[in-house]
């Protein structure tokens, strides 16, 4: 079976899958992108809106890995399932942004904020004990393990390497562009495998450094979930890298000679494919911003109070943008983990990075010699 197939099929049930369970991950307070004053987290307009959701989460689903994945596999044009995660991604999200101002419009319709006295709840990270930080250096040595590795065996095999090396593969495991040897081009690979651990490192440091934005409803629970949450998820996200940095240096034994063109494809993908899923089911076990880690001390807290009506910082209710907030990451409001700020003017910083360094580390790879 071609790997664009064996992808395209991964990637639309990571997908589909995620997307079907976000409803019962999100913390109760923020339902479908929206906000919820606690005395509606029951109500059945929720439920009903949760339902409509599936129904067009199938509705989308179905057609796309018939028309996109299955037929094309037929005809044997496994190219064309490549256009199935583009629009597996912009059709889930339609489902979703129609539930958004589904329930949104049922919450202004019925007025759920009126008379309601709002508050604002947060936390700022404190310094980590030693325990936390031991564990954390520990997560970070299997990625810098793995790029030191690669460094030394590209480094001893680099004299015996061909004057022509192959340096690129197809589908079939066959090279199909070549490069003349050079620092820059055998160690290309490697360069980019440690830009990346790098940058994954930096994002686990921020992650680490968000603030908290708790229930005001239920605030030392809450911001005990989100502290745990964060420590886990760094700290799988480290482990996670080194998953990356594997697939990397396979793809430089292959590139060097080390491993058999052949099977490059398949070593190079499935510790990567692997390591997503079991980080997915991970962070939803966990749920968006730890809503679902038991505090079993704190069960039936309840000051109250009830959180800020936000959605109108929200677009489209996945996007956060306000030039006030000084925050440059914040907790995604469907989905797991974090998202930018993109009224900060940091994160349009960071993105122009994403695309630059990649193009710097490449220029500056094929020129040195």
């Amino acid at each position: 079976m071609d790997i664009l197939l064996l992808t395209s099929l991964f990637i639309f049930f990571l997908i589909s899958g995620l997307y079907w369970f976000l409803p019962y991950i999100t913390p109760k307070s923020v339902q479908f992108g929206v906000r919820m004053p606690r005395s509606r987290e029951a109500d059945p307009a929720i439920h009903a809106v949760r339902r409509r959701f599936h129904m067009l989460l199938l509705a989308v689903s179905v057609p796309t890995f018939v028309l996109l994945i299955i037929l094309p596999a037929v005809l044997k044009l496994y190219w064309i399932t490549m256009l199935s995660m583009a629009a597996d991604m912009v059709l889930t999200y339609l489902a979703y942004f129609s539930s958004f101002r589904k329930l949104r419009a049922l919450k202004e319709s019925g007025e759920w904020y009126r008379d309601v006295r709002e508050s604002i709840g947060a936390a700022y990270p404190e310094e980590a004990g030693e325990g936390s930080k031991v564990l954390t250096i520990l997560t970070m040595v299997p990625a810098i393990a793995i790029v030191a590795l690669t460094f030394y065996i590209g480094i001893g095999v680099y004299p015996n390497l061909p004057s022509v090396f192959a340096t690129h593969f197809g589908a079939n495991g066959q090279p199909n562009g070549y490069s003349a040897k050079s620092i820059g081009t055998v160690f290309m690979v490697p360069f980019i495998q440690a830009g990346i651990t790098a940058m994954m490192f930096l994002i686990g440091y921020a992650i680490s450094r968000t603030r908290q934005e708790i229930d005001v409803s239920r605030p030392i629970t809450t911001a005990d979930q989100q502290e745990r949450f964060k420590v886990y998820v760094r700290d799988s996200l480290f482990l996670f890298t080194a998953l990356i940095d594997l697939t990397m240096m396979m793809t430089s034994l292959a590139v060097w000679g080390i491993l058999p063109p052949d099977s490059v494809l398949v070593l190079t993908l499935l510790p990567v494919l692997v390591g997503a899923i079991v980080l997915s089911a991970v962070l939803m076990s966990f749920g968006q911003m730890g809503s679902r880690l038991d505090v079993p001390e704190l069960k039936g807290e309840n000051t109250g109070k009830v959180n800020r009506n936000d959605d109108r910082y929200w677009k489209g209710g996945a996007l956060y943008y306000t030039p006030k907030d000084p925050a440059i990451l914040v907790g995604k409001r469907f989905g797991v983990g974090w998202t930018f700020n993109f009224g900060h003017r940091v994160t349009w910083a960071v993105f122009a990075a994403i695309i630059l360094v990649p193009v710097l580390i490449a220029l500056f790879s094929t020129h040195l010699i």
